[in-house]
């Protein structure tokens, strides 16, 4: 079965997975995102993977979500040696 994850990820050949775990992999893959326009002054922060907050208290590592008004991120938390997520 190919699979194509889209012009980022592109197109491979599946094998030893079952179907539906594919179908809901490639559903979480194409999800909508927030527009890139958005992150500007009076919009959203811009941020990357590897950003560091608060002199290197929090570094970013993914993220997790956004909605109308913020975006989840997972952060380390350098300070307490753990993952937390910081909107």
């Amino acid at each position: 079965m190919e699979v194509d994850f889209g012009k980022e990820y592109g197109t491979y050949e599946a094998h030893l997975i079952n179907e539906n775990v594919m179908n809901m992999l490639q559903g979480l893959l194409k999800r909508e995102e927030e527009d890139t326009q958005d992150y500007r002054l009076g919009g959203y922060h811009s941020i990357h993977i590897g950003y560091i907050f608060k002199q290197g208290h929090y570094t970013v590592q993914s993220k997790l979500g956004w909605g109308s008004f913020s975006t989840v991120w997972l952060v380390r938390d350098t300070h307490l040696d753990k993952y937390i997520a910081l909107k």
